[in-house]
């Protein structure tokens, strides 16, 4: 029993600190299970921004019998030169099952040397059929 929680807390912990290999400061939208995970890291991989969002309850997924397979995912994303050299990222992930649509969007302003001066995230819901 030992052994089984201490891999339980081993596997959670690699799920959480995760490092993405970026070769200048970047922005990633990652879904874990039922959490999508907004994440802004610097060249060495330290996180400077974090942000979930629970699809089970921003979805109503319980209430609709319903199970994170059922959601579909579609992803956009631009950016933006702005006039000082730096740049303006945004991306929009949207999920939407029978009865819901949630939309993450994120927006990211870097500088003239690509360093990541902020990261927002916002999220919108519908409910279809009301």
């Amino acid at each position: 029993m030992k052994r089984f929680i201490f891999v339980l807390l081993l596997s959670s912990g690699l799920l959480t600190n995760q490092t993405f290999a970026c070769s200048s400061d970047c922005v990633a939208v990652k879904q874990v299970d039922d959490v999508v995970i907004v994440r802004g890291f610097d060249t060495t991989g330290n996180i400077m921004y974090s942000h979930p969002v629970s699809l089970a309850e921003t979805l109503n997924l319980t209430a609709s019998n319903l199970s994170i397979s059922d959601i579909s995912v579609s992803t956009s994303s631009g950016a933006t030169n702005l006039s000082d050299g730096g740049r303006v990222e945004t991306s929009a992930n949207v999920y939407t099952t029978v009865a819901d649509i949630l939309i993450v969007v994120t927006t990211a302003i870097f500088d003239v040397n690509g360093k990541l001066l902020l990261v927002d995230t916002n999220t919108k819901t519908h409910q279809n059929f009301e």
